[in-house]
């Protein structure tokens, strides 16, 4: 048996992973010239940590980033105000896991070379034909093959997504939604997930679960539910939550920030 993989990410080096540790004979192409992982940081409950164990990677993953079992909510001041368990793990002791994205793209990419299957970079689908026996496969490198099974993991810009969507012209467009977001060193006495909450003041300009670059809003930006004399740049906020190296502190600017 065969199987096509098509996207080296997260997604498809865990799908590589798993298939060839079944003894299943995997193929691996990736669209990107090199291995470039992109991204900052991630933060995986329990349930995930349950699937890296079935991969054999959650020991160097839990080396590599930062476990926590619980979360502090605090206000924008950083004073706390509830302390909430992690309970996802509890059953089987798992915490909660903050890890850079480049980190546990490494360790799964180390998994699938140890697992025997081969990555080809600068290698997408240029046509699949679904028969009852196989899907017969064109990659934009010439080659061709039939395959038992093959599974997109291709992201935003999926050569595949035509395969499976009711149109096959659709095509993914912006919804007018960003985020800015950086790493930092953790500060020591931050030991568990915390999460500054928003006032009033800050729900447009900057709090949640990821992080954002501190920018100043413009002096005539009006804050969400205050009077027309409280701008942006008049009010505290505070940078938003991260995990292991991607610790936000209290800030007392306003970051330009709209949810994804």
């Amino acid at each position: 048996m065969r199987v096509l993989v098509v996207g080296a990410g997260i997604g498809g080096l865990s799908a590589a992973i798993a298939l060839a540790q079944r003894g299943i004979e995997v193929e691996l192409v990736e669209v990107k010239p090199v291995d470039t992982p992109l991204g900052i940081g991630l933060v995986l409950p329990a349930n995930a940590l349950r699937g890296l164990r079935e991969l054999g990677v959650l020991d160097d993953c839990l080396a590599a980033g930062f476990p926590f079992d619980r979360n502090v909510f605090c206000d924008p001041d950083g004073r706390p105000l509830v302390e909430v368990p992690g309970l996802i793990g509890r059953d089987d002791g798992l915490p909660s896991l903050a890890v850079h994205r480049a980190d546990l793209h490494q360790l799964l990419l180390a998994a699938v070379e140890k697992a025997g299957v081969t990555v080809r970079y600068g290698v997408s689908v240029s046509t699949v034909d679904s028969a009852p026996d196989a899907a017969r496969v064109r990659l934009t490198n010439g080659r061709t093959g039939e395959y038992a099974l093959v599974l997109g993991f291709d992201g935003v810009n999926s050569a595949m997504r035509r395969y499976v969507s009711d149109s096959p012209a659709a095509r993914p467009r912006a919804a007018g939604y960003a985020t800015w977001r950086v790493a930092a060193p953790r500060a020591p006495e931050i030991r568990c997930g915390t999460l500054w909450i928003p006032t009033a003041c800050t729900r447009r300009y900057g709090s949640g679960w990821s992080g954002t670059v501190a920018r100043s809003a413009p002096s005539s930006t009006r804050c969400p539910g205050r009077p027309a004399s409280c701008t942006a740049r008049s009010r505290r906020c505070c940078w938003t939550r991260g995990t292991g190296d991607g610790w936000w502190s209290p800030a007392t600017r306003h970051t330009r920030r709209r949810r994804t």
